[in-house]
């Protein structure tokens, strides 16, 4: 169960370099009178969007595991704690 929690926590790693993945990646603001200046900002939202997405289940998934974390500590607590009243 342990091995199991470790990974889980290294998916919000995984989200959080995708986010970082899609705004640096992200091409730069074309200049006032570009032609395609539409389709190069239209690119610019997509990856922000993608981004705004990974770092919220960045966030939700690293609590998660957090969490999850806590509860395996108390087990191991109140385990202990049983044995040493017997």
């Amino acid at each position: 169960m342990k091995s199991l929690i470790r990974i889980f926590a290294i998916v919000p790693l995984g989200f959080f370099l995708v986010a970082a993945y899609s705004v640096f990646s992200a091409p730069h603001e074309p200049a006032f009178n570009a032609p395609d200046k539409a389709a190069v900002i239209a690119q610019i939202d997509h990856s922000f969007m993608v981004a705004a997405y990974a770092i919220t289940w960045t966030i939700q998934l690293g609590y998660l595991a957090w969490l999850a974390f806590k509860s395996q500590a108390q087990k191991q607590d109140a385990g202990r704690a049983s044995r040493s009243l017997r």
